[in-house]
């Protein structure tokens, strides 16, 4: 990936899927774009539609990021190094533009594919069949919970072989909630995922395939003090 200065690139239309053209923003590598890097944050107390997806997709994955909340998430452009986007409030829902992926280091797909595993433990999703003749390193998702019927969904990601248990319950896929996600695969293209509802979706959008490196187990960098940069 390479990262850029964070640079707002919230569509000019509310709910509706609006193109939104990066073309400016990654000077020599255009056309040869395969992804963006997105910091996509609610500034209000109210909850809001959000969604992103390459151009030229049918995908619909429209859900609330929870007031003042925000995610991260990698989606695709197509060669005119374009995606669509979609945002419940003008002034509320910001969209930032952190960083890209060229086709050399990563691909992504025109359509999602789910890739849920079953519920109630650690299950392995083997992605290698989606990525054709490419090897991935690491999986970008979106997580989406999809109806309310199931409870506050309690999920993890892990790349697999890790030792790691980390689950969150709650905010980051709640009620009818879409966020993004990366995680790590190992060298058979695998990575685990917990899930306790059947309505809690993964769909795998895209994957990186070089200049990366992962770790098995997660490494701690929280800061020693809170409440500032």
């Amino acid at each position: 990936m390479k990262p850029i200065n964070p640079v707002e690139i919230t569509p000019g239309s509310a709910e509706s899927w609006v193109d939104v053209d990066v073309t400016a923003y990654v000077g020599a590598d255009a056309g040869s774009v395969a992804g963006v890097m997105l910091q996509v944050r609610n500034t209000s107390t109210i909850e809001y539609q959000w969604g992103v997806r390459k151009n030229g997709s049918t995908d619909t994955p429209t859900a609330i990021i929870e007031d003042s909340g925000q995610t991260w998430v990698a989606i695709g452009v197509d060669s005119g190094d374009i995606f669509e986007c979609y945002v419940g409030h003008l002034t509320n829902i910001d969209v930032f533009l952190v960083g890209y992926i060229t086709t050399d280091s990563g691909a992504f797909f025109t359509n999602y594919s789910d890739v849920t595993p079953a519920t109630g433990a650690w299950n392995d999703v083997d992605i290698s069949a989606l990525t054709g003749g490419d090897t991935a390193k690491v999986a970008f998702l979106l997580v989406y919970k999809n109806a309310t019927s199931q409870g506050l969904p309690h999920w993890g990601l892990r790349e697999n072989g890790s030792t790691d248990t980390l689950r969150i319950i709650g905010a980051g896929a709640g009620f009818n909630d879409l966020r993004g996600a990366m995680i790590g695969v190992d060298a058979n293209e695998i990575f685990e995922a917990y899930l306790t509802y059947t309505d809690t979706k993964l769909y795998l959008v895209g994957y990186m395939k070089d200049n990366l490196t992962t770790f098995a187990n997660r490494k701690n960098y929280a800061t020693a003090t809170t409440g500032s940069y």
